[in-house]
């Protein structure tokens, strides 16, 4: 005896129709419950800004370009910039260099200024802008590339 024959036939088609019901709504409910992949961006790499001053508690805007170097030669020129105008008891600045041993003096001027530097600039230079006549050090930044010898 086949479970079929035990049922009528009316009935037999009603549990099929509401067994197709309940797995229509399963499905339903399943794909409700999964979330859609997040579409994925890829953001582009950021450009290569020159480095601003890294301490946010000075006013000082002091900027190299370029801020990155992706060999160390050949050595480039560096576009210097600073601002310390915002320090009213500033009225001139120096800015000192590094090549990884000590610093020596570049580049003096007022408180608003620019300067080029020679083609000696490579990656992990750093310069720093420096009240005159306290020697204090007012902003200093790193151009970022591969360390190099």
């Amino acid at each position: 005896m086949s479970y079929r024959s035990c049922l009528p036939a009316e009935r037999s088609h009603g549990f099929r129709a509401l067994a197709i019901l309940l797995l229509v709504c399963l499905a339903a409910c399943q794909q409700e419950g999964i979330p859609a992949p997040a579409p994925v961006t890829v953001a582009p790499p950021p450009a290569a800004e020159a480095p601003r001053n890294t301490d946010t508690l000075s006013p000082v805007v002091f900027t190299v370009e370029p801020s990155r170097m992706e060999t160390c030669d050949p050595a480039v020129e560096a576009n210097i910039r600073w601002d310390a105008a915002a320090i009213p008891a500033v009225t001139t600045v120096e800015i000192w260099v590094s090549d990884g041993t000590e610093f020596k003096l570049f580049a003096a001027g007022g408180a608003q200024g620019e300067a080029k530097t020679g083609p000696w600039t490579r990656p992990g230079a750093r310069f720093q802008v420096r009240n005159p006549s306290s020697k204090q050090l007012l902003a200093e930044l790193q151009i970022a590339g591969p360390k190099c010898q």
